[in-house]
């Protein structure tokens, strides 16, 4: 009788470790995961582009001494920022909604949950900080002053520090998912 319990149990352990995803099947779940993450990251790059590029605004002039760019150059900087800002919360959504398609890996949605959670940070801050630095983007050279300046980079570093701690928390739950599931992480991919 007790072989036979031990035979059982030897074979349900046995079941138990076999039934385990293959480290492929991880690794493609993790590619699933990040591509809409990826899309997100690639569409803020462009959107930072068009803010810095609009950006070039010497607040250490008297008002007096600024020169408006050319209102045409004016309207064709604003309408190019708000289309990288409209792509950027397009993007947005569109990865939230792929990441809540793709579901549960081996019943656990730790990996899914931390994307997930980054994903609606970013949202966040796309509907509070980044309307508000763009507004400040779009003040004429003429009326930019040094209290704008200081409101621009603090809505910086506030959307900074915002999604670095969420990006940390997803890149902790990469690194435990890949040990876990015994994949190596691409070198150029979130690690």
């Amino acid at each position: 009788m007790k072989t036979t319990l031990r035979l059982f149990l030897a074979v349900i352990l046995l079941s138990l470790v076999a039934c385990k995803p293959s480290p492929q099947k991880a690794q493609a779940y993790y590619s699933d995961i990040t591509k809409p993450i990826e899309s997100v990251l690639t569409i803020e790059d462009e959107l930072i582009k068009v803010i810095n590029a609009n950006m070039n605004k010497d607040s250490t002039q008297s008002v007096t001494d600024k020169k408006d760019k050319n209102d045409k150059e004016v309207k064709i900087a604003n309408k190019a920022l708000d289309m990288a800002f409209a792509n950027f919360c397009l993007q947005i959504s569109t990865s939230i909604n792929q990441i809540e398609g793709i579901g549960k890996f081996d019943n656990s949605a730790t990996l899914h949950d931390a994307a997930l959670d980054m994903l609606t940070e970013y949202k966040t801050v796309s509907e509070q900080e980044y309307p508000a630095l763009i507004a400040i983007v779009k003040i004429p050279d003429a009326e930019y002053t040094n209290e704008h300046d200081t409101k621009f980079f603090d809505l910086s570093d506030s959307i900074d520090n915002k999604l670095q701690r969420k990006i940390s928390a997803y890149i902790q739950q990469v690194k435990l998912f890949s040990q876990e599931y015994n994949f190596e992480l691409e070198k150029d991919s979130v690690n």
